[in-house]
């Protein structure tokens, strides 16, 4: 089975989907959705480091 956190954890807060998320147990992840932090051209923000100081600070 391929898991999809996202729409595992959302969509029963949605509604009635036929499962709770306490109702799965995960016991193999052969897929990851590749994540990207953008901002724009103009931002005080040009490397992680940057934006992790600030989120510190």
């Amino acid at each position: 089975m391929g898991v999809n956190l996202p729409h595992t954890i959302v969509k029963p807060k949605q509604g009635n989907v036929g499962f709770e998320t306490e109702d799965i147990t995960n016991f193999y992840m052969f897929h990851y959705t590749p994540d990207a932090i953008v901002v724009k051209a103009d931002s005080p923000f040009q490397t992680l480091d940057d934006l992790i100081a600030a989120a510190k600070a």
